[in-house]
């Protein structure tokens, strides 16, 4: 009895979690460019506004997701910090590039995520 219920909640957040994803990007890349297309210089805010969004996400990758990985690989393989992140760092964009702009990019981000995450706290 306590599994099922257990499983039913763990269903139900999964399917938030889902909804949530799908309504924050509905939001940055349908709502945003619509209204920033009717905005007068449009083309230059809308380039400004993605080009923030790519700043964000770089950096968010680099500072929370992929420092873990930087600092494992220096730790064993006993190289400089620079080397260490372009060991992570080279692969890893030549593979985002790729994969992105694919329709499945997104769903291989948010496996990849779970997977780089979980790697970090268990490492």
């Amino acid at each position: 009895m306590c599994s099922r219920r257990w499983a039913s909640w763990l269903r139900h957040r999964r399917h938030r979690r889902e909804a949530k994803s799908s309504k924050r990007h509905r939001l940055a890349f349908i709502a945003f460019p619509t209204i920033i297309s009717q905005a007068p210089a449009g083309a230059l805010i809308g380039f400004l506004f993605f080009g923030s969004l790519l700043f964000a996400g770089i950096r968010f990758a680099h500072l929370s997701v992929l420092e873990v990985i930087v600092a494992g690989v220096q730790d064993k393989a006993g190289t400089s910090r620079l080397t260490s992140t372009m060991i992570v760092i080279i692969p890893l964009a030549i593979i985002s590039t790729l994969l992105m702009p694919t329709a499945s990019g997104l769903y291989v981000l948010d496996i990849l995520d779970n997977f780089v995450n979980s790697f970090g706290i268990l490492a």
